[in-house]
């Protein structure tokens, strides 16, 4: 029986669902919508988790706003911020046309879920079988091995023959096992909220998205719903994108190519419909499919003239690679960090007398470890830094701020008015060690160029923004220069 079924005298509708309170079905496989068919009383709300209520029915979670809507404020609830606010009177989603009193609450679209299917359990089985030893055995026994080289750097198994002959290599393979299990087991996730005006769009684990994998940031990407403007796939249905632009004027990309393709791939393996589950979500958000979507950057809805406010935000890194650049910095930074620890230890016998010359050496060498840590933390600030270049005709002024976990710690300001060109340069650097080994880098700048009567020539290094973009990075220059109305170089 569905969720909104309360006579108790048929079967659940799955194998994994069972008969909960009042005869309402619930378990893992009832839909995530499932409180806007139900006409039972009021769940009972055990937990409270990010928006959302941990219920006793259904599939176990309501929304917060929904469920005061429609039940009011539960005993025991109602402290957080997010509960106050559906508290009070919100009627945005009520109105004569939606059929329903003023004592009641639906959406005025049915919210859905986009999510491919979890794999049988006997091939996540078969599969971690193959990848998890793996990384267990090679991964901890590289661990092992760089711990043991760098606490003993004398032992002929130790030092740096050993951590890097045998400590890193051992290492890395583990962690391309864990990399292979993780990519396998992760699924891509969509979450057309349109009750609470939000496109949730989620890495997890099997399919599963439980509230403790919803509150982590690393894990899902937010935006509004009613900002989406359009979904566009190129001519064969890849690379599929939401587009959309903030109340702000501010254009904003959602990659959802992954997810149509674990959509698509299980329907025909052999010609996977990619267009079509592409139109799908587009016909659930309610915005316009395009195909062919252009290459140039500049090929955006409702393009904003010259001479209007512009904001530009850095690409953010996505679910999954996030995850795995946390996880690759934290396995440096735990494997370098336990000397460190040891050598604090071990200092605090120094102004006892207790340490001999070569013990002495021996801590100043642990030491020098920390810079491995501190040079993984500086990487992770770097890379989930927010970056944001505002373009202000109206005031005269170029704003060039960075932000970590919503913190400012960069701002730099330049009179609009002043900027004469935006430039890109490259340039290349090559090394060469003591056995005549080459490696050559590629360098590039964005650069901004001004001039000022007080302060002559200046330069806004914007180039932490621009390189986010990757390979459109020379495009979105352009589009900054285009909206400062400015000249873009090259060379």
């Amino acid at each position: 029986m569905g969720p909104g079924n309360s006579d108790g005298d048929q079967d659940p509708i799955s194998k994994n669902n069972w008969i909960g309170p009042d005869g309402v079905e619930s378990g893992p496989d009832v839909p995530e919508d499932w409180y806007l068919t139900y006409d039972g009383p009021a769940p009972v709300v055990e937990e409270i988790y990010d928006e959302n209520y941990a219920v006793d029915r259904g599939n176990g979670t309501v929304p917060v706003d929904f469920y005061i809507k429609r039940w009011g404020v539960p005993e025991g609830f109602g402290k957080t911020d997010h509960e106050k606010k559906w508290s009070m009177d919100q009627t945005w989603w009520k109105g004569r046309d939606s059929g329903v009193g003023d004592d009641e609450a639906v959406a005025s679209k049915l919210d859905k879920d986009f999510t491919a299917e979890p794999p049988p359990v006997i091939g996540v089985v078969a599969f971690s079988l193959f990848t998890v030893p793996g990384a267990f055995i090679f991964g901890g026994v590289g661990v092992w091995l760089l711990f043991f080289s760098i606490m003993n750097p004398y032992h002929e198994d130790g030092g740096l023959v050993g951590f890097v002959c045998m400590g890193i290599p051992l290492t890395l393979v583990g962690l391309v096992c864990f990399l292979i299990w993780w990519a396998g087991v992760i699924k891509e996730r969509l979450r057309v909220q349109h009750s609470r005006d939000r496109l949730v769009y989620q890495a997890t684990l099997l399919g599963l998205g439980p509230p403790p994998l919803r509150g982590l940031g690393l894990l899902s990407e937010k935006r509004r719903l009613s900002e989406a403007v359009y979904l566009a796939t190129d001519k064969d249905g890849d690379d599929a994108m939401i587009h959309g632009r903030s109340s702000e004027g501010v254009e904003w990309e959602l990659n959802i190519e992954v997810l149509v393709s674990e959509l698509a791939e299980p329907e025909n393996p052999y010609n996977p419909p990619y267009q079509k589950k592409a139109r799908e979500i587009a016909e659930a958000i309610g915005i316009e499919f395009r195909i062919g979507r252009d290459s140039d950057v500049g090929d955006k809805p409702e393009p904003i003239p010259f001479g209007k406010d512009r904001e530009f935000i850095s690409d953010p890194w996505g679910a999954v690679s996030g995850t795995i650049a946390v996880l690759f910095a934290s396995i440096f930074i735990f494997i370098f960090g336990i000397p460190v620890v040891h050598a604090v230890v071990d200092a605090t016998k120094l102004s006892s007398g207790e340490l001999e010359a070569q013990q002495l050496a021996n801590l100043l060498f642990q030491m020098s470890f920390l810079l491995v840590p501190l040079i993984a933390l500086g990487w992770l600030f770097k890379i989930f830094s927010v970056h944001r270049l505002r373009v202000q005709h109206s005031t005269d002024l170029l704003v060039f701020d960075s932000t970590f976990r919503g913190r400012s710690w960069r701002v730099k300001e330049r009179r609009l008015s002043e900027s004469l060109y935006l430039r890109y340069d490259t340039w290349t650097e090559t090394d060469t060690d003591s056995d005549g080994n080459r490696t050559t880098t590629r360098h590039h700048e964005y650069e901004i160029h001004g001039h000022s009567d007080e302060e002559g020539e200046w330069k806004l290094d914007i180039t932490s923004l621009v390189e986010t973009f990757d390979d459109d990075s020379k495009k979105m220059a352009r589009e900054i220069a285009k909206a400062i109305g400015i000249e873009f170089r090259t060379g």
